[in-house]
Order: C-alpha cells, then sequence, then structure tokens
C-alpha cells in the first residue's frame, strides 16, 4: 500500500523495460491525444490487442470533435503491431430511448462464454467541455456514460446493446452527490457469481474524482444503480 501513499510516493516507472518498436501509435489533429489504452491477451488465438482511446487535445468536448477507439493487433507478443482501425464503424446507432452516442474512446474487454464482451464509454455529439458540463446545464438531449457491446471475436465487429449500463442525465439530472457531473471509464470484471463494471466519477466544477461500482447478473443488464467505493469525499486514500 506503500506504492500509493500521499508521502511514501508513488510507483516508479524507472524499473519498467521499453518495447524498442514503441511507440504503438501517434496522436494527430483531431485527436493528439491517444491516452488511454486497454492490452488484451486473448486467450483464444494467443494474439494481443490494444485498444486505444483517442482525444482531442486538453480533452476537449465540442462540434466537430468525436472521439474514438482504435484496435491494433499483434501476432508476435508486442513485436510489431498492426491497426485494424475503430472499434465502430460509422454505421448510425441510437439506444433505445433516442439518445444517439456519437463518441467511444475507452474500453475494456473480458472473453467468457464464447463471446468477447466490451463495455465503452460514449457521449453525444453536442456534448461539450466546460462548466456546462454539468447535467443539469447539458444541452437539450446531450449525454454521455457506460454502455456494453459484444463480439465472437476480438477484433469485432462488436454488437451494441441498445440499452445502456450507465446514462448521466437521466440516471442523476443532478451531480452526483452533489458534485460529479459524469461517468467514465469503465473496466469490465467477471465475478464467480456475476458481472462486476467500475466507472471512474469525476466533477468538473470542484475538479473531483471518485470510483463507482455496479453489478449485474447478466453482462446484458439490467444492472444495479451505481454504489460509490472511493471519492473525495470518504475518509480512505
Amino acid at each position: 500500500i506503500w506504492l500509493h501513499h500521499p508521502l511514501y510516493g508513488d510507483p516508479s516507472f524507472d524499473t519498467f523495460k521499453r518495447y524498442p518498436g514503441n511507440p504503438v501509435c501517434r496522436g494527430k489533429p483531431p485527436l493528439e491525444w491517444p491516452v488511454n489504452g486497454f492490452l488484451f491477451d486473448d486467450p483464444v488465438s494467443r494474439n494481443w490487442y490494444l485498444y486505444v482511446g483517442n482525444y482531442a487535445r486538453n480533452y476537449a468536448l465540442g462540434p466537430g470533435i468525436r472521439l474514438v477507439c482504435t484496435i491494433y493487433r499483434s501476432s508476435d507478443r508486442g513485436g510489431h503491431w498492426e491497426s485494424l482501425g475503430p472499434i465502430f464503424r460509422d454505421e448510425p446507432f441510437t439506444f433505445e430511448d433516442g439518445i444517439a452516442p456519437d463518441s467511444s474512446a475507452d474500453v475494456s474487454v473480458v472473453y467468457d462464454g464464447e463471446r468477447y464482451h466490451m463495455v465503452y464509454d460514449w457521449a453525444t455529439a453536442n456534448l461539450t467541455s466546460g462548466t456546462e458540463f454539468r447535467p443539469k446545464d447539458y444541452p437539450k438531449g446531450a449525454d454521455v456514460g457506460i454502455a456494453y457491446a459484444w463480439s465472437e471475436h476480438p477484433e469485432g465487429p462488436y454488437i451494441r446493446l441498445r440499452r445502456p449500463i450507465f446514462s448521466t442525465r437521466r440516471q442523476i439530472g443532478e451531480p452526483f452527490l452533489g458534485k460529479y457531473d459524469y461517468f467514465y471509464g469503465g473496466s469490465l470484471v467477471r465475478r464467480k457469481q456475476d458481472w462486476l463494471v467500475l466507472m471512474d466519477m469525476a466533477g468538473t466544477e470542484y475538479s473531483a474524482w471518485g470510483l463507482a461500482v455496479t453489478t449485474a447478473t447478466d453482462p446484458q443488464g439490467p444492472w444495479n444503480p451505481p454504489a460509490v467505493l472511493f471519492s473525495v469525499d470518504s475518509d480512505q486514500f
């Protein structure tokens, strides 16, 4: 636990050996920041897959900015990588309530029952960064959250479920606990008795972060309301 102590310090990355073929990818306008990557070791093909979340500089959101997740595959355990393009193509898609997700940046993948299960971030095209990121100030129809998709292959195509796991505006309306404006960065975990999704919480007005969790007996839902694991309001670091 000392590795994460505010006084004793954080982990040192100097001991990690970097692959000579790095970087796997570089950002380019309008998505200059490929900041989040999910490495998946496929138990079937033994290939490595890297799902990269591509963001605009400074995590900007607004007109003309569409965040995407791109897939890279390596058949030699990271020696060489090939780009397979975005996880979702450009075909129109809407959730059952009519909300149309436009951006999908960060994902998490689990293999179970001969299927590849994915959770991913989503945001609508009219969502912008700034103080208007609070749910009560969203433009009409704007929203952000976590959703589920599945495929028979790690590179897709992925079939998106039409009911999201979490919708910020629909499920909280006002900032969660008075300060958390949106949920993102979902991580999917297969447990013996159920499925679990860890979600980051963020508050733009207060620069606050936290970690929430939701569970379901089936990855297609229904999912339980989120519970807070850690936050700046708790007595744990």
